[in-house]
């Protein structure tokens, strides 16, 4: 229970930061999700006996969490803010975060009626092919932009001029398709143009 609560916690305030607004720091958004990952891969090791329905929901919950994490990352605002990308969550991002709770949710529950090993279901495991899955889609948006990555926390990059942070009017803006924001569509398209040869679209 203190572990769920904990979790809980966890995803409030990373949605609470996320609708604010923050840096897209490299290791954030690439290395988090495999390190999440390869733990919850790791609690597979250790359980000792499987059955038919275990396979089937564990395979599900793979498709479940790439998929929605993919779709996730296709919902947010990229922006710049002093001279580094931001990524900010919309509507449409807490809307995908309720549905992919509740498929989640529902192949929990249906394995269980089925029969399910509770410990081949880990929680690690789907939260970080939800990430993975985001960090693919979010990932190529924020390389096609051009713009750099944030740095880590504790490592400052130099001044440069920028917009301030953005207020509700621009916010709201920023919720339209934009140059600093492709979907992942245009992203595929820009990066597929740099690989052969042509120069990222800038505005």
């Amino acid at each position: 229970m203190t572990t769920a609560l904990l979790m809980a916690a966890g995803v409030v305030y990373v949605l609470v930061r996320r609708f604010v607004g923050e840096p897209v720091v490299a290791k954030d958004v690439f290395v988090v999700p495999l390190v999440l990952a390869g733990i919850g891969v790791h609690d597979l090791t250790a359980v000792g006996h499987w059955n038919a329905v275990d396979v089937v929901i564990l395979v599900l919950g793979i498709v479940v969490g790439l998929g929605f994490g993919a779709w996730r990352g296709t919902s947010t605002t990229l922006e710049p803010r002093h001279g580094v990308l931001h990524q900010r969550y919309t509507r449409r991002t807490l809307g995908i975060w309720l549905a992919s709770l509740a498929a989640g949710g529902a192949l929990t529950l249906t394995g269980r009626t089925l029969g399910m090993h509770e410990e081949t279901r880990p929680v690690m495991l789907s939260i970080g092919l939800g990430m993975l899955g985001e960090a693919v889609t979010l990932g190529a948006r924020a390389l096609a932009t051009g713009l750099p990555f944030s740095p880590p926390p504790g490592r400052e990059v130099s001044p440069q001029p920028a917009d301030p942070t953005p207020d509700a009017a621009s916010r709201r803006a920023c919720d339209r398709p934009s140059a600093h924001s492709p979907t992942f569509t245009e992203a595929v398209r820009r990066l597929r143009g740099d690989a052969t040869g042509h120069h990222r679209w800038r505005d």
